[in-house]
């Protein structure tokens, strides 16, 4: 019995972390976007993921925020570009950082 309780609340800290991971501004746009809801279940997929690989137990859900997100391109083409610019950016001081 004690195992179940201790089972118990592992699940609930869990389901816990996930709900806090999920209001990080960070992953906001992805939530609210017309991918949300296949993010929030590929995400707490593999959060709860118990397999010895990770994550191996998502595939279905992953595959389908993929399918989603290649549908709605045009929702991601801001977070595309800042990523784009960000990756550049950093290419520069990269390059900065070499020459000195």
């Amino acid at each position: 019995m004690e195992d179940r309780d201790d089972e118990e609340e592992v699940t609930q800290d869990m389901d816990e972390w996930v709900r806090n991971a999920l209001e990080c501004p960070c992953v906001k746009e992805l939530k609210v976007g017309p991918c949300g809801g296949n993010f929030q279940q590929a995400f707490t997929c593999f959060a709860k993921s118990k397999e010895p690989d990770k994550g191996s137990d998502c595939v279905q859900a992953f595959q389908s925020l993929q399918l989603c997100i290649s549908n709605h391109p045009e929702a991601f083409e801001d977070m595309i570009q800042q990523v784009i610019e960000e990756d550049s950016e950093k290419g520069h001081r990269d390059e900065e950082n070499d020459a000195a």
